[in-house]
């Protein structure tokens, strides 16, 4: 390679030689889609050393206007900067053009949930339903996991005499490149994250149920198919959706369980940290970025509780007689 390989050769190589070992099948899978369908189309054929700083923004702006989400835009930009690195590590070329690039912000999405006699009509229905592969939506209310960590979820990681679950693999369908064909397969590996993995208490009824259920099957997954097979993500979004309907419930999409899970826990008093690391968040920053919406009578409760602790003072003051 040099200053005249194209930017399309140069990413086959980022991705193949520099970065296939390092990264998980999941993410190698998304940035080559990354590659594939937004960066090659637009600026594949760029010379190394044709590609200016300009280029980069251009190609910024025609994301955007194909509607992505700033956040997916940013991380395709991040595919290209760090491919780029190599370059300008190399002496490819003088320096990184998207180092001088200006990115889209993170605009927050309100975050969606169920009502909560939306939620009791769903419990009611996954509870009478005899597909146990429902219990697996009782599993995102009450304890939070994604949809890829409750289809991994094995009864080996419950502890049913201490109502405790372990988060160590999370499912995925992806994408395969090999031979020049695109094909699929089901992969389970650790969370991306270290906070991801973890250990958390559930309710004491939904372990009940897990246990339940262990006793009718024959399969290792905590959610399974008659025949004790595992279910893969695409499969039980299936049967979330029946669940939805047959609870005559609108439909959002699964992650809401996830997030109907923190809302509820904010609003039954429990504390950011506590809530941020049974969810597996990095940090509380981005629990608090995405669920403050939920706390809007927190400062209020707060403020009802300092006044009780004042008025207890006052009582016995003559300043207030």
């Amino acid at each position: 390679m040099n200053g005249q390989t194209t930017v399309r050769e140069l990413l086959e190589y980022w991705l193949e030689i520099v970065m296939r070992d390092e990264l998980r099948k999941t993410s190698y899978a998304a940035y080559r889609g990354y590659v594939r369908n937004h960066i090659v189309p637009d600026v594949g054929e760029y010379r190394l050393t044709e590609i200016m700083p300009e280029t980069v923004q251009t190609l910024t702006k025609t994301l955007k206007a194909k509607s992505l989400a700033s956040k997916t835009v940013r991380s395709i930009m991040v595919v290209l900067r760090s491919a780029l690195d190599v370059a300008a590590d190399y002496g490819y070329i003088q320096s990184n053009p998207c180092r001088k690039v200006k990115l889209p912000k993170i605009v927050g999405v309100e975050v969606k949930t169920f009502g909560l006699d939306e939620q009791r009509r769903i419990e009611r229905v996954a509870l009478e339903s005899d597909d146990n592969r429902c219990i697996g939506v009782l599993i995102g209310f009450y304890a939070g996991l994604r949809i890829g960590e409750i289809c991994a979820l094995r009864f080996s990681d419950i502890d049913f005499e201490n109502s405790r679950l372990t988060v160590g693999k999370s499912m995925k369908r992806v994408l395969n490149y090999a031979d020049g064909e695109m094909k699929t397969s089901v992969v389970e590996e650790e969370p991306k994250t270290a906070k991801s993995k973890r250990t958390i208490p559930i309710p004491k009824r939904l372990c009940a149920l897990i246990q339940k259920r262990l006793a009718e099957s024959n399969g290792e997954y905590v959610i399974s198919m008659r025949s004790g097979k595992r279910v893969e993500p695409r499969t039980f979004q299936f049967v979330y959706e029946r669940l939805l309907k047959a609870a005559s419930v609108p439909y959002c999409k699964f992650h809401t369980c996830r997030h109907q899970f923190v809302s509820n826990a904010i609003a039954l008093g429990g504390d950011i940290k506590s809530i941020s690391e049974m969810c597996g968040h990095s940090g509380i920053g981005i629990t608090l970025s995405v669920y403050a919406h939920s706390m809007p009578g927190q400062k209020e409760k707060l403020m009802e509780k300092m006044n009780e602790m004042f008025l207890e003072t006052a009582a016995s003051a003559t300043v207030f007689s």
